[in-house]
């Protein structure tokens, strides 16, 4: 049969943020994540701003002196993020039941980069 990967990777197409297009959803797991800077173009941040899905935290600056950076930060605010954990709590338990994996077999589907 199957190793109940299928099961996983077929689950988690279900689209997490309906009407994003896949930019915009890469940086709302990004931040939901933990990565409050994530690498996206200025219009993919500025789309999710305007929506008042993410909102500007602060920035962190690298570097010294003239070989300073600054890079802003973002988060979610709390309503979104809970939101955004339960859509990925049931992702789970779906696959959990579909292939009866354990969260160690789940976290090698998903970090498996092909």
């Amino acid at each position: 049969m199957g190793d109940g990967k299928g099961a996983v990777r077929a689950n988690m197409k279900k689209t997490p943020h309906p009407g994003k297009t896949s930019a915009q959803r890469r940086v709302l797991d990004e931040i939901g994540c933990g990565n409050y800077s994530p690498s996206a173009a200025r219009t993919t941040i500025n789309a999710l701003l305007e929506d008042g899905l993410i909102f500007r935290c602060g920035e962190r600056v690298v570097g010294r002196g003239r070989f300073s950076a600054r890079i802003p930060e973002f988060e979610m605010p709390v309503s979104i993020h809970w939101q955004w954990c339960q859509h990925q709590a049931e992702q789970f338990d779906m696959a959990s039941q579909r292939g009866g994996l354990d969260p160690v077999a789940e976290l090698e589907v998903l970090t498996d980069v092909r």
